[in-house]
């Protein structure tokens, strides 16, 4: 057992009935306000709106597996409003009906994530791994030649964009532009822009929009089969599908793909490194590479929450819920749920069960790139050690993205021993 998490969380409870949810100290410290939620309002009413925060494990899960109460759909999001506070956006019908995977709702999303499913199989993603350490290597030499540097636009954040292009059969040389598109999509859920900023950035939507029926179109051309897009044109000639699902399954795709793993590669490396003990042991004996990337995602959960509408006057807890209202599962609370994770704030690399975690989502919509994502930051972290004698923070630290949707490093400054 070792140490706690990278984040200095808050010290103090705040005032549920007047707290400031997009307040940045609260955005990037919040363990201790899940903390208060959990024990005194475990399913919480975000003041002024219909929003509900699900705090708690049990709540969590529950929520997750009641498909005939909750809908997956996304049907509005949490903004900044006028006075600086959180208010509802509703969406218009029209981007509602184009739900695909990780928000639609049975029986489409059991037809969009069997569609998906080949490119990112175990089997599929257990091949990929030469490319994937190739890579790697060639993102890390530059940082080794001097010493260091900042490592989240040099290596987590390209890595994720080039090996999701590969799954989906994309044009490698379009990673950059893939690794963009990639972060709008949390751009829009992270809480912190008005109505307004979220209107300018939906023409880069529109953008990859387009990009991908470009790309459905040549590989139908081609007929080669290659990746996901391959395979999705060729359902498309087949009728299995029609092409604005399958474009909206790449789009899901890539923004859960690029995100999610360049959250999990620099929280990882931040914990390694700010951990006191931590590197020495895992140097020591890497077989404890996969239990630290489990810790990591626990304790650091790259998507802090999803949301779920009310379909039905239901309850959840003790909470009385009608249709129309908002929940936001909220993952990272739920990770670090002392009541079902013995010292919940710590890491612990030795667990019985280290994927006892929800940072991967529950149930029917459990992340279909788990494996990936494994795959990548395990990668990252075996080529570093093994191509450094140590490694520490740089000058300029660490800082996050503030964010309600995603845990995510802006910036993570280091220096490496070769």
């Amino acid at each position: 057992m070792i140490g706690k998490g990278a984040d200095t969380d808050v010290e103090h409870l705040v005032d549920l009935a007047t707290v400031n949810l997009l307040d940045t100290d609260l955005l990037n410290a919040p363990y201790t306000f899940y903390t208060q939620l959990r024990r005194d309002a475990p399913v919480w009413r975000v003041p002024g709106t219909r929003v509900f925060l699900v705090a708690r494990w049990d709540l969590v899960v529950d929520a997750a597996a009641r498909l005939e109460d909750f809908s997956s759909n996304l049907t509005g999001i949490l903004v900044r409003g006028t006075e600086g506070r959180p208010e509802l956006l509703e969406f218009p019908p029209d981007i509602v009906a184009s739900a695909a995977i990780a928000t639609a709702d049975p029986p489409a999303h059991t037809i969009h994530r069997k569609l998906a499913q080949p490119s990112l199989s175990p089997i599929t993603v257990a091949k990929m791994e030469p490319a994937v350490v190739e890579a790697v290597d060639r993102l890390l030499s530059p940082l080794l030649a001097r010493g260091g540097g900042e490592v989240m636009a040099t290596l987590a954040n390209p890595l994720p964009a080039l090996v999701i292009a590969w799954v989906l059969g994309l044009p490698p040389g379009d990673a950059d532009r893939i690794m963009k598109w990639g972060v709008q999509g949390g751009d829009l859920l992270h809480g912190t822009r008005t109505a307004q900023e979220i209107v300018q950035i939906l023409p880069e939507t529109e953008a990859l929009s387009a990009y991908l029926d470009d790309q459905l179109l040549k590989a139908a051309t081609r007929g080669d089969d290659v990746g996901t897009t391959g395979q999705l044109a060729r359902m498309i000639a087949e009728g299995a599908t029609d092409r604005l699902t399958a474009r909206n399954i790449l789009l899901v795709l890539i923004g859960a793909a690029v995100e999610t793993t360049m959250s999990l590669i620099g929280n990882t490396l931040r914990l390694l490194i700010e951990t006191p003990g931590l590197e020495v042991r895992i140097r020591r004996d890497r077989t404890l590479i996969p239990a630290l990337i489990e810790e990591s995602a626990r304790l650091e959960s790259p998507f802090k929450g999803h949301y779920r509408v009310v379909r039905r006057p239901c309850h959840l807890g003790d909470v009385a819920l009608e249709p129309g209202d908002r929940l936001q599962l909220l993952w990272a609370s739920a990770n670090r749920d002392e009541t079902v994770i013995a010292d919940a704030d710590r890491i612990d690399l030795s667990r019985p069960n280290p994927r006892r975690h929800l940072a991967y989502g529950h149930g029917l919509h459990f992340c279909l790139g788990a494996a990936l994502a494994r795959q990548e930051v395990r990668v990252v972290l075996e080529r570093l050690l093994a191509r450094t004698t140590r490694i520490a923070s740089g000058d300029d630290g660490a800082e996050l993205i503030p964010s309600l949707f995603v845990r995510r490093l802006d910036r993570l400054d280091v220096r490496f021993v070769v």
